[in-house]
């Protein structure tokens, strides 16, 4: 007579049916109300009432005790009451997988008909299993044997080596077990190029009504235009994602795959969730995508040197003019070259029907304020009408000469007249100045510099030409005193030619005689 052992694994659904149970670490166990009979079940460990949160490891629902899966420090004493205050206290003993303990033995099967016995699965797990409408797997000495999925294990002509320890697990579904990834997770993409993110679960021996995909922020794929079907491809979606599944050590290992065809900024700021679900449990983890740190060093190279730019660029902008006339003073630009001119400047400006204080402004700049400036301090030699020209000198030989010996034309801007009317009459143009600009714009081609003593709120009084002048180019304006002056003069220093090496004749009679007065405009 052959001796064939059965060991009864308690798996999810099955059921215990002795007060003392023994269990082996890592199984899902269920332990039913047994038969105490009640509407409302409650159970305690060690005074402690037990949650019947379905979310915890250890809960309780519908008079059933769950754990999933069982653990080490779960061994102890648990008990069922009624709201009749029935009770029932159950011993739970938790073991090691291995070294196999043999007190985890059901029973022993033992029959006449020992040629072809017959390993029967235990009714509490049968009736179980048929309530969930799931199939059996069936081990020996721990080892699956496949296509055995009825409630009974029938042996054929048994011999010597049909003995062993045979298993009967009922339909065993474990809650969903991430192999991959983490929760929390945070891959690495690069932008513009694809990206492949994959997702592996467990659900033990499951191999129906399991499923994993991806949703992106929480909503289904397919309203992000990911593709299923194996059509799909990235010329028509910008996600794919694929699943399979396959066994691992006889556990069913489910995998989806989601693909990015190509990543973009919206994708790093997107939350992906890889879900499990299986007919009573629906979890999920979080995975986000961040720039790798070969795309975050060139994208940080490329923003400073950006900012760099822009800022250089900014101070250029700023600082240009200071910067001309450093460089002017470093590398020793002169303008003594010998291009055959005398003066560097030609200075011009109307007195014609001016008010009074508008007369003795521009006579306080032109005697004063600008040989001062441009001839003692920086060495320019300029040629200022009525200070200069010789007496009794034609007028129009005059201005052509000297004209034609300056680099620059110095126009000062005369500020329109009101007349008795409270109306501002235009300025009319005398034929020196006509002369002066049509020869340096015409014949000479010189650099015109516009310079206004005071704040004007049009140029419709000026002539014709200088009215085109104004809008072409931005006027300086004067101001006497303040951080104002100093700019003004700089702007007036970079669009005049390089100060000359040496100082004019003039120059030096000025520095020898400086208490010569200023020379007399006014009519």
């Amino acid at each position: 007579m052959k001796l064939i052992q059965l060991l009864l694994l308690f798996s999810f659904t099955l059921v215990a049916e002795f007060l003392n149970i023994n269990v082996i670490q890592g199984e899902a166990v269920r332990l039913p109300p047994y038969n105490l009979t009640n509407t409302e079940y409650f159970w305690y460990r060690n005074e402690t009432l037990i949650s019947s949160a379905a979310g915890q490891r250890v809960f309780c629902q519908a008079g059933y005790l769950f754990f999933l899966p069982v653990l080490h420090n779960d061994s102890g004493v648990y008990r069922l009451t009624t709201k009749q205050r029935d009770s029932l206290n159950i011993t739970v003993q938790v073991y090691d997988e291995e070294p196999f303990n043999q007190t985890l033995l059901y029973k022993s099967v033992f029959g006449l008909a020992a040629t072809n016995p017959s390993v029967n699965c235990p009714t509490a797990v049968w009736m179980l299993c048929q309530d969930v409408r799931g199939s059996f797997t069936w081990y020996k000495d721990f080892i699956h044997k496949p296509k055995r999925s009825t409630k009974y294990f029938q042996i054929f002509n048994a011999s010597k080596e049909h003995e062993g320890i045979y298993t009967c697990p009922g339909p065993v579904t474990y809650p969903p077990s991430f192999r991959f990834p983490t929760n929390g997770t945070a891959e690495t993409g690069e932008l513009g190029s694809p990206k492949k993110m994959v997702c592996k679960v467990s659900f033990g021996y499951c191999q129906e009504d399991c499923e994993v995909g991806w949703k992106i922020n929480g909503a289904d794929p397919q309203k992000h235009m990911v593709h299923k079907d194996k059509t799909a491809n990235c010329t028509n979606s910008r996600f794919i994602m694929e699943t399979s599944w396959e066994k691992e050590n006889d556990m069913t290992i489910y995998k989806a795959v989601l693909t990015i065809c190509k990543v973009t900024m919206e994708d790093f700021q997107t939350k992906f969730w890889c879900v499990a679900e299986t007919p009573n449990r629906w979890e999920f983890v979080t995975v986000s995508l961040r720039i790798s740190e070969t795309m975050y060093k060139c994208l940080i190279v490329h923003l400073s040197i950006m900012g760099v730019l822009i800022l250089t660029t900014v101070a250029f902008r700023v600082f240009m003019i200071d910067l001309a006339l450093i460089y002017r003073d470093v590398f020793k630009m002169h303008s003594s070259k010998k291009d055959g001119k005398v003066y560097d400047a030609f200075v011009m400006y109307q007195t014609h029907n001016m008010e009074r204080t508008a007369e003795e402004r521009i006579a306080h700049f032109v005697s004063t304020v600008l040989p001062d400036v441009l001839e003692r301090k920086y060495g320019y030699s300029l040629f200022i009408c009525g200070r200069d020209d010789l007496p009794g000198e034609d007028c129009v030989e005059m201005v052509q000469s000297r004209v034609k010996l300056s680099r620059r034309l110095v126009v000062l801007l005369t500020p329109a007249c009101t007349g008795q009317d409270g109306i501002s009459a235009p300025v009319a143009e005398d034929a020196t100045s006509q002369l002066a600009l049509h020869q340096a714009l015409v014949q000479e081609e010189l650099k015109i510099i516009l310079i206004e003593l005071e704040k004007m709120d049009g140029y419709c009084h000026l002539p014709q030409a200088l009215q085109h002048l104004a809008h072409k180019t931005t006027p300086l304006r004067w101001e006497e005193t303040g951080c104002s002056s100093g700019r003004f003069w700089k702007r007036v220093r970079y669009q005049m030619p390089p100060a000359p090496i040496h100082l004019s004749y003039y120059s030096c009679m000025r520095k020898l005689q400086p208490e010569i007065q200023p020379l007399n405009i006014y009519h």
